[in-house]
């Protein structure tokens, strides 16, 4: 059990760094950005973060839901999960 949840914790990092990387790009991706967006980095959030964050899975943990723009720039309880600036 704990190692799941260090294995969560760890992933936090790279989740934030990608959604950053996304929030920055999506406005102005060309078909080949928008194409690796959606085969490299939407796979990884479906895989470890919809089932408690989106509103596919029907849940938004800790009011964090994922599966949108709107969701990442809002951010859940405890504040945005992605800050411009702010990695």
């Amino acid at each position: 059990m704990e190692d799941f949840k260090a294995q969560r914790i760890g992933l936090v990092p790279a989740v934030i760094a990608l959604l950053v990387a996304a929030t920055v790009l999506l406005p102005g991706l060309q078909a080949a950005e928008f194409d690796f967006f959606e085969k490299q980095i939407r796979p990884l959030f479906h895989k470890h973060c919809y089932e408690c964050h989106s509103t596919e899975g029907g849940k938004a943990k800790g009011g964090l839901v994922l599966d949108s723009r709107e969701g990442w720039v809002t951010g859940g309880d405890s504040g945005p999960a992605i800050v411009p600036g702010d990695p």
